[in-house]
């Protein structure tokens, strides 16, 4: 994967070393005796790295500015889990971690990790769900 964003005198290049995008390669379907039971899973894992150079460096939710340029290096993760507990329920669940190093201006390096759980019931017209999100 190759992208390019160019935006207010930053220019963004990441290239994606290694994309283990598994959708569905641990993806396994068994029926049980009740018909309305489906146990269907999917596993999912990418890896992805890159670099980017910002000729100004900002956090907006800091409120630090930085007019120095200069050179990053991105690196992320994400691995995830969806579970058909039935054919109207679901459970997803997954995690993402991203790493932004720069080269000189270390105080603009920014760590994140990102939890999701979902589980959701189909009642036809009207889907019902719960959801927790975790941010660091």
């Amino acid at each position: 994967m190759y992208e390019y964003t160019s935006t207010q005198n930053s220019v963004r290049v990441v290239l994606c070393v290694a994309a283990l995008a598994v959708a569905t390669a641990g993806h396994a379907q068994t029926r049980s005796n009740d018909s309305t039971k489906t146990d269907e899973k999917r596993f999912s894992a990418e890896l992805s790295a890159g670099l980017e150079h910002s000729s100004r460096l900002a956090v907006d939710e800091l409120d630090v500015v930085a007019d120095d340029g200069d050179l990053a290096a991105l690196l992320g993760f994400e691995v995830g889990y969806e579970l058909g507990i039935t054919s109207k329920t679901d459970f997803d669940v997954s995690y993402s971690l991203s790493q932004t190093v720069h080269e000189e201006l270390d105080q603009f390096n920014l760590r994140t990790h990102f939890g999701v759980a979902d589980l959701s019931q189909d009642f036809g017209r009207v889907d019902v769900g719960l959801s927790y999100r975790y941010l660091d």
